[in-house]
C-alpha cells in the first residue's frame, strides 16, 4: 500500500529511534569484542589413546599333561577341564597422551562366579564375588604415558569342584562362568582441568564343562575425546571480556526499555489513532492525503453520500473510476494550543459531482468506545 503521508506522527518516535541506535551500537561492540576475544585466546587440546590386552596360559597338572609343555598358550583355546590345574592371566593397560600431565589412578582385579540357567544366562542361581588383587592407589607426575601390567593365578580346579558340587546338591544342570576383570580409574590433570577415564579389562572363563574356551573383552566405561584448555588469560582478554559483558548487559537493558516504551505508547495511544492506523494496515488500497478538499469554495459543489463504516467506503471503490481513497484531517485547539478534537474524512470520487464519504470524529469515537469497546467493529465494518 502506497503512503504519501502517515496519518499519525508518534511523539515518542525520535526517543525510540535514539534508543534503537544505541542498541545497535552496543550489539556491534559486543560482536567486535567477541571476535577480538576469540582472536587473542589460544586453546590446546589434551587428548589420549587407551589400549588394553589380555594374555593367558592354561596350565595342566604335570602328570596329566598331553603336550610337550605343561602351560598351553591362548592360541589353542580349547582345553580339557579335568586336566587344568591353574590359569595365568596377564592384564595389560596402556594410555598415551599428547601432553605431559599428572595422573592419579587406582586399579584392582576382582572376579565373580555366576551359576546360571543353561538356556538363559540372565537367570542367575548363585553369585560369588572374589578379590584377586586389592585396590592400588598411585600417582604419576609429568608424564605422557601410563602402563599397567599385572598377573594373577587362578586355581581353576577349586572353582570347577565348587560348581560340580553345587549342581549335585541342587540337582540341576546349570552352567557357570568365572569373570575376572581389572577395573581402572584415572584422573588426568592438566593445569586446572581434569579428564576422568574409566575402563575394565575382563576375561570370561567357563566352569564345569568338559572342555572350555576363554574370551576376553575391553570395556571403556567413560569415553572422553579430550578437553580444550584456554592458555591465554592476559590483560587484553580480560579487558575485552569486560567490554563484552558490559555491552551485552547494556543492550539487554535498553531492549527492556524499548519494550516498556512500546507498551506504554500502545496503552496511551488514543483509540482514534489506533483505529486510523489499523485501517491503513488492513486495507490494501492507496489512501492519499487531499488537503484542498475540505474548507474550500469547491466543497459545496459536491454531493456527499456518507457511510457508517470504512468497509462500506471500501466496497464503493468498485464503482469508482480511479480506485483510490483520499483523506483529510482537521484539528481544533484551545487557547493554549492543546488539541480538543480531530476529525478525519475519507473520500471516494464516484464521478465529478458525487463523493462517498466516511467520517471519523475523535470525540465521538472516544466516547462510544468508553461505553462499549465493541463499537470499533461498527466503525471498521
Amino acid at each position: 500500500m502506497n503512503k504519501e503521508k502517515e496519518i499519525v506522527k508518534d511523539s515518542g518516535q525520535v526517543k525510540l529511534s535514539t534508543i534503537m541506535n544505541m542498541i545497535i551500537v552496543f550489539l556491534s561492540v559486543c560482536l567486535l569484542s567477541f571476535i577480538g576475544y576469540r582472536g587473542f585466546s589460544q586453546t590446546e587440546v589434551i587428548s589420549y589413546e587407551a589400549t588394553s590386552k589380555i594374555h593367558y596360559s592354561v596350565c595342566y597338572h604335570q602328570e596329566n599333561a598331553l603336550h610337550n609343555e605343561r602351560c598351553l598358550p591362548q592360541e589353542i583355546n580349547n582345553y580339557v577341564t579335568r586336566y587344568i590345574d591353574y590359569i595365568l592371566v596377564d592384564f595389560n593397560y596402556d594410555i598415551k597422551l599428547n601432553k605431559d600431565v599428572n595422573i592419579t589412578y587406582n586399579y584392582q582385579i576382582i572376579g565373580e562366579l555366576l551359576i546360571h540357567d543353561r538356556n538363559d544366562p540372565n537367570l542367575v542361581k548363585h553369585r560369588i564375588p572374589y578379590v584377586f588383587m586389592p585396590k592400588k592407589d598411585l600417582t604419576l607426575n609429568t608424564t605422557d604415558e601410563l602402563r599397567i601390567t599385572e598377573q594373577i593365578k587362578i586355581i581353576y580346579e577349586e572353582y570347577n569342584a565348587f560348581v560340580n558340587e553345587y549342581r549335585q546338591d541342587a540337582g540341576i544342570q546349570a552352567a557357570a562362568n568365572l569373570r575376572a576383570k581389572m577395573h581402572i580409574e584415572l584422573n588426568v590433570k592438566y593445569e586446572d582441568e581434569e579428564i576422568p577415564v574409566r575402563s575394565e579389562i575382563a576375561l570370561n572363563i567357563p566352569v564345569g564343562e568338559p572342555t572350555i574356551r576363554l574370551t576376553g573383552d575391553y570395556n571403556p566405561l567413560s569415553i572422553e575425546e579430550g578437553i580444550e584448555i584456554s592458555t591465554n588469560q592476559g590483560l587484553i582478554n580480560q579487558i575485552l571480556l569486560v567490554i563484552l559483558l558490559v555491552s551485552a548487559a547494556s543492550a539487554i537493558g535498553l531492549g527492556i526499555i524499548v519494550l516498556i516504551l512500546l507498551y506504554k505508547r500502545h496503552q496511551n495511544t488514543p483509540i482514534y489513532i489506533k483505529f486510523l492506523n489499523e485501517i491503513r494496515r488492513k486495507y490494501d488500497v492507496d489512501i492519499t492525503n487531499l488537503k484542498s478538499l475540505i474548507d474550500t469554495d469547491k466543497e459545496d459543489t459536491y454531493t456527499y453520500l456518507d457511510v457508517t463504516s470504512f468497509r462500506e467506503l471500501y466496497e464503493e471503490i468498485k464503482k469508482s473510476n480511479n480506485k483510490q481513497i483520499y483523506w483529510n484531517e482537521k484539528e481544533w485547539k484551545d487557547k493554549k494550543g492543546k488539541i480538543t478534537n480531530r476529525i478525519t474524512w475519507f473520500f471516494i470520487f464516484i464521478d465529478d459531482k458525487k463523493v462517498v464519504r466516511f467520517i471519523v470524529d475523535e470525540n465521538e469515537i472516544t466516547e462510544s468506545y468508553k461505553k462499549d469497546p465493541k463499537v470499533i467493529s461498527k466503525y471498521r465494518g
